[in-house]
């Protein structure tokens, strides 16, 4: 036993049951030294509304092992996939900034400018955010644009050439379309599709990151040998709470003895 100060924490927002996972082990911390969380997107929430929030201590122990259990324990649990949970990454040190986060609704408290998914919205206005960026950030962007703005624009006060909207095509020229085509046409069509003429030329596959092993999968792949298929799966239990997969994680050995744990009351 020593006298470590760092710790695992889960914050737990009451009304929704939603939840984040981090870890304080900067040097000289303590469970009493007022630090919330690192998280830009769960710490206004706090700040904002402290009393429908409470805090867990998970785990206490020494800062190295501490942040090798915060990985291992957001990867076991899929805590980028699970819709309760605030981690943005299964990964502890990509939980910081919104660079994960594929844009979808930008929002702004006045001083702070998020973005977040649909589903996390009204949690976020409930407490005083609103759509789009703050005052000083428009300001800025006019500022930085102002040589491209209004008649400084090169399309400013461009039309569409043409106006189709509205246009039928004749009978004669569906039928066509219809018809099968000749041998002349179909091989145009293919060229036209080839090389560096083909829309998909050069593009690479999305990937998938697997919640159990934590690597990244070509999606046209992930389904046959990761997420549910993960052979991690074959040597952990499946259908974990929260407590129960850090319980084992701990049980696994992933940190040693260098954990506080004294008995199961650490765990919670």
């Amino acid at each position: 036993m020593t006298n470590a100060a760092a710790f695992l924490y889960k914050w737990t927002h009451i009304p929704t049951g939603k939840w984040y996972i981090g870890s304080r082990t900067a040097k000289g911390c303590s469970l009493t030294d007022g630090y919330i969380c690192s998280s830009i997107y769960v710490k206004p929430l706090i700040q904002s509304d402290p009393m429908n929030w409470k805090r867990d201590v998970l785990v206490i122990g020494e800062s190295k092992y501490i942040r090798a259990l915060e990985n291992s324990y957001l990867k076991l649990i899929g805590a980028k996939e699970d819709v309760l949970s605030f981690n943005r990454s299964n990964n502890a040190s990509l939980n910081l900034t919104s660079s994960s986060i594929e844009g979808k609704i930008r929002i702004t408290n006045g001083s702070i400018n998020l973005t977040i998914f649909p589903t996390e919205l009204e949690l976020y206005v409930t407490a005083g955010w609103t759509l789009g960026f703050s005052d000083a950030v428009k300001n800025n962007m006019k500022k930085n644009h102002a040589n491209v703005s209004g008649k400084n624009n090169p399309m400013f006060g461009t039309t569409r050439p043409g106006n189709n909207l509205g246009y039928k095509h004749t009978d004669q020229s569906r039928q066509k379309m219809r018809g099968p085509k000749s041998d002349n046409h179909k091989l145009a069509l293919s060229a036209s599709k080839q090389g560096n003429k083909n829309p998909m030329f050069g593009a690479k596959q999305n990937k998938k990151e697997c919640p159990h092993c934590g690597n990244q999968i070509a999606v046209n792949a992930y389904s046959r040998w990761h997420g549910n298929n993960c052979k991690i799966l074959s040597n952990t239990p499946t259908n974990q709470s929260v407590s129960e997969a850090l319980v084992y994680l701990i049980e696994e050995a992933l940190i040693g003895n260098e954990v506080l744990l004294g008995d199961t009351h650490n765990v919670r």
